[in-house]
């Protein structure tokens, strides 16, 4: 029997998604819109279910996660997206 195999996922809140955008260097590389933003996390959802990897939610408070960057003099990016998740999951 395999293991089931987990990925941890940044969750943002609605409300901060515009604050969010304006943060991150790669802004052109998020959704526009927090409602396209989820409607990409179901699809990748079931795409990574079907591959035997379930998606767990991080929750990301974006100022704290714009704090997090500035502290390490780092740009808030994908990778620091992602590292900042890596430190927050349980």
């Amino acid at each position: 029997m395999m293991k089931e195999q987990i990925l941890r996922v940044a969750w943002y809140k609605a409300k901060q998604w515009d604050d969010l955008l304006e943060a991150s260097v790669d802004r052109d590389e998020l959704e526009d819109t927090y409602f396209e933003w989820v409607q990409n996390w179901i699809k990748h959802e079931a795409m990574f279910a079907e591959q035997g990897l379930r998606m767990v939610k991080v929750e990301v408070d974006v100022p704290e996660l714009v704090a997090w960057c500035k502290k390490r003099g780092i740009p808030l990016d994908g990778e620091a997206r992602g590292a900042f998740v890596a430190m927050k999951a349980p």
